[in-house]
C-alpha cells in the first residue's frame, strides 16, 4: 500500500502501488477494498497521489505516463521520451453494503 491516504468522513482512501487501484476502508476496519468503477481510468496507469478536492466525497488523483518517440527512418534505437502529468477529480458514493463507487 503506498503512503498517500484521504480521509472522507468514515472513510480512508488510498492508492495501491500493487494494483494500480484507488482504493477505500471504513476507519475502523483493517479491510481495503478496490473502488468500483474506475476500471477504464486505472487501466495501466500509475497513480501517484490523492488528494481531498475542495471537501465532500471527492477526491483528485494524478499519475504520469510517459510517451516514447521513435525517430522514423534511424536505424540505431534512439528514441525521445515525454511524461505527461495527468489529474481526474473522482466523486465516490456507496452502492451497497461493502461497495464504494468512483464516479469521474
Amino acid at each position: 500500500m503506498n503512503t498517500c491516504f484521504v480521509e472522507l468522513e468514515n472513510l480512508l482512501l488510498g492508492l495501491s502501488e500493487t494494483y494500480r487501484d484507488l482504493v477505500w476502508r471504513e476507519l475502523k476496519e483493517d479491510v481495503w477494498r478496490v473502488v468500483r468503477g474506475l476500471e477504464q481510468l486505472s487501466h495501466n496507469q500509475n497513480f501517484t497521489y490523492v488528494g481531498n478536492s475542495g471537501g465532500g466525497r471527492r477526491v483528485a488523483i494524478w499519475w504520469k505516463s510517459m510517451v516514447v518517440f521513435r525517430p522514423r527512418g534511424r536505424s540505431h534505437s534512439t528514441k525521445k521520451c515525454k511524461t505527461e502529468i495527468w489529474c481526474a477529480e473522482i466523486s465516490v458514493e456507496r452502492r451497497g453494503l461493502g461497495e464504494l463507487w468512483g464516479l469521474r
